[in-house]
């Protein structure tokens, strides 16, 4: 019996140019406030104590503060909504 086939692209892994000894950094981390940064080390250590490699802490923490805040400094001042919402909804 032929093996059944599989689409293009399946079963090859998760993600493209993993394996390059570079983990995730994307993003740069200069748009990110001093309060973003401070919140980071401090979720970070949290991370660090209970039992985390130091480099998957500060990734996790830097995930934790950007879905908090979504991300680093965006245009748009203090008439900026949070979440889409129009002031005519």
């Amino acid at each position: 019996m032929p093996a059944a086939k599989q689409a293009p692209g399946l079963g090859r892994g998760r993600g493209r140019g993993r394996g390059r000894g570079r983990g995730r950094g994307r993003g740069s981390k200069a748009n990110d406030t001093d309060k973003q940064k401070r919140k980071a080390g401090h979720i970070a250590e949290g991370y660090e104590k209970a039992g985390a490699p130091p480099g998957e802490a500060q990734a996790r923490a830097w995930a934790t503060v950007n879905a908090r805040d979504g991300g680093g400094r965006k245009p748009g001042g203090s008439g900026r909504k949070r979440n889409g919402e129009g002031a005519r909804s």
